[in-house]
């Protein structure tokens, strides 16, 4: 049996917009001016994070800042502000998908595993595409969103996207993930509903598979 596609939940780093790429970018700017390198593991895990403080503290290990708990925090706060200095950009084609979508009548939320402060300061940047209300009636911030238990790559961001629209769909079936990163993709498979990876970064390395 097919079932239509009624609903899609997008995911928004990434996905529908370029905060990967620019915090990449933004990392191996900082390695590079303490004479060191970003190396492909840690770039590769950006796309990836679901504890940033694990994360940063492995970066800077990785380009061996002194581990000091203040100054490293210091430092990941300077970085990660430093990307809203940055031309936010709306990933190449997702304008014309979401504008197509919305005039076949889909739904459509977004369920970020990052924080509603930070869905907030992309909103900003991109304006009223994400945030006006006219394509997406809805997002959940997973990192501080009560209802949303388990980050990803659990599902539970998705489950609690999906309840929260105001024409629910009939059944997981008709509700598609689009999802850029491997721990994205992992939860949105796990929830049962239909996937669509988008991605053109290597994301894993063969010792992984």
């Amino acid at each position: 049996m097919v079932h239509k596609i009624t609903h899609v939940l997008f995911d928004l780093d990434g996905t529908l917009v370029n905060t990967i790429d620019l915090l990449i970018d933004l990392l191996r700017e900082y390695a590079e001016s303490q004479g060191r390198t970003l190396t492909k593991d840690i770039e590769r895990e950006v796309a990836n994070i679901s504890n940033p403080e694990i994360f940063f503290n492995k970066y800077f290990d990785s380009i061996e800042i002194p581990s000091g708990q203040k100054d490293r925090q210091v430092l990941r706060h300077h970085i990660l502000q430093s990307m809203y200095t940055k031309k936010f950009k709306l990933i190449p084609g997702v304008e014309r998908l979401v504008k197509h979508l919305h005039q076949h009548g889909i739904h459509m939320a977004i369920a970020t595993g990052n924080s509603s402060t930070h869905l907030g300061r992309v909103g900003e940047h991109v304006g009223p595409f994400l945030t006006g209300g006219l394509y997406f009636s809805h997002a959940v911030a997973a990192t501080d969103d009560p209802e949303v238990i388990h980050l990803k790559p659990h599902p539970d961001v998705y489950y609690v996207c999906a309840q929260r629209f105001a024409t629910p769909p009939e059944s997981y079936d008709n509700i598609l993930i689009v999802e850029d990163s491997l721990s994205g993709i992992t939860g949105a498979v796990a929830s049962g509903m239909k996937t669509l990876l988008i991605n053109d970064r290597k994301l894993c390395t063969y010792d992984m598979i």
